[in-house]
């Protein structure tokens, strides 16, 4: 058996992959072009987040720590949600500083 350090064909070959830190250059959703999400998350969500905008201060706190990348920003630099991603974890309520963004059923919406 071959040392790990002899083996002349990795299994895989990782890329290096950096994103940009400048927000205003990311895609809508991370996923498309990381391959990390196949297919829409709406389907099986059952709570959505509804944002207060009127007293949001663009942090982006809620954007940088949704793991599904489903929060971009909108013309006015305020957070929207992209349906097809969000998979309602409440992770941006959680980390929306001025509590901001309330997690309510689909149902409600």
């Amino acid at each position: 058996m071959k040392k790990p350090e002899e083996v002349s064909n990795p299994p895989c070959h990782l890329r290096p992959f950096k994103r940009s830190t400048s927000l205003a250059i990311w895609p809508n959703s991370p996923q498309a072009d990381s391959g990390h999400l196949a297919f829409s998350n709406k389907d099986w969500r059952n709570m959505w987040p509804q944002i207060e905008w009127q007293a949001c201060n663009s942090c982006s706190l809620c954007l940088l720590f949704c793991p599904e990348g489903a929060i971009s920003w909108n013309a006015n630099r305020l957070p929207i949600v992209q349906e097809d991603w969000c998979k309602g974890c409440g992770l941006c309520a959680r980390e929306c500083p001025k509590n901001l963004i309330a997690m309510i059923p689909q149902t409600h919406r």
